[in-house]
Formats: C-alpha cells, sequence, structure tokens
C-alpha cells in the first residue's frame, strides 16, 4: 500500500512538475503569440520596429553583400526567400522587388549612404527608405536610418544594427540590436 502511495505521489509530483516546465518554456519562448518569430502584424511601436528589424537584418546583409560587386540594376541579387534587390549606383540607391527577407516581403528603394565596406568587417547605411512590406509586418515602412554592421561571412551572432524610423504620424521610433534605448541623438525626443 505504501509503495502504491509512493507511486501515486511521484506520478503527481512529474505531472505538475512537467505542466511546469512546460508554461516556464511557452512564457520564455514566447508562447503566448507575440514571440520572435510570430508575424508582427502593422508597425506600431518600438517592439515591432525591432521585431522587423531583427527579422531582417542578417538576411539583408547578405543581400548587400551580394551587391558589393553589382554595378547597374540590370544585375539584381536574388534575395533569400525570394525577389530582388537591384543597386543604381548613380542614383545611389538600393530597389527591393519583392524581396523577402526573414519572413517579410520588402518593396521599395532606399538610399544606400555608405555601401559595404572591405576587408572582414564591414558596415552599410541605408537612409531616405520607404519600403511596402507584406508577410510577416504589413504597411508603409518610413527608414530614416539605417546602420548594419557585420563580420564576414555574416551570421547573426555578429551582425548589429540601428534604425531610427518616422511611424507617420511625426513620431520618430530609434531601435537597437543590443536592445538598449538609442542614443539622445536617434531618439524620439
Amino acid at each position: 500500500m505504501a509503495k502504491r502511495l509512493m507511486m501515486m505521489h511521484l506520478r503527481t509530483v512529474h505531472c505538475v512538475g512537467a505542466t511546469v516546465v512546460a508554461a516556464m518554456l511557452s512564457f520564455a519562448c514566447g508562447g503566448g503569440g507575440s514571440g520572435p518569430d510570430e508575424p508582427i502584424g502593422t508597425l506600431d511601436n518600438e517592439q515591432d520596429y525591432a521585431r522587423f528589424m531583427h527579422a531582417i537584418a542578417l538576411p539583408l546583409v547578405v543581400v548587400l553583400g551580394d551587391l558589393e560587386d553589382r554595378t547597374t540594376v540590370d544585375d539584381p541579387a536574388a534575395c533569400s526567400g525570394g525577389g530582388t534587390a537591384a543597386i543604381d549606383r548613380a542614383l545611389g540607391q538600393v530597389t527591393f522587388s519583392a524581396c523577402q527577407l526573414g519572413g517579410i516581403t520588402i518593396t521599395g528603394t532606399a538610399v544606400l549612404a555608405q555601401g559595404a565596406s572591405a576587408g572582414p568587417d564591414k558596415s552599410a547605411f541605408l537612409a531616405g527608405a520607404q519600403l511596402a512590406v507584406s508577410g510577416g509586418a504589413t504597411g508603409m515602412v518610413l527608414m530614416q536610418l539605417a546602420e548594419l554592421t557585420w563580420q564576414d561571412p555574416p551570421t547573426e551572432a555578429g551582425t548589429t544594427w540601428k534604425a531610427s524610423f518616422d511611424n507617420g504620424m511625426s513620431v520618430q521610433i530609434c531601435v537597437q540590436s543590443s536592445g538598449e534605448p538609442c542614443s539622445e541623438e536617434g531618439s524620439r525626443d
């Protein structure tokens, strides 16, 4: 009888423990529908813009690296999930045509203020981008400036970014990969 009670107790402890662990994992992994891999929807706040940049940063630097040796819009680079990005060096801009980056489809243009630099440490500055986005995020993105740095070959751990946006209501939003608030120069106020 004591053995039977002990076994029932152990099963109860196991079931309760497994439920607690599952709940903790769900919380830690964003199981409430707000995890990093969940669709963002309309970009409304700093968290949305940070998730947007996190999703596109690595595939974007890969595309920018592919554009380094290209000189005309007639020689586009393929985006990781489909679509293309082309560079027009005379205009100093990159045109994205249904370019899928991190589950988000981007169409529009961005001024390439500085392209990827030589050597293993690379950086690029995009400015004045007006992008229509769909898929994992929807709406219009008005990017004021994005600074991306990475090491060649690009990895998620070796890629950092800082970007500022106008949310369409004259509110500036600044986000960066470190998760820290942006400096006063690039902040909302």
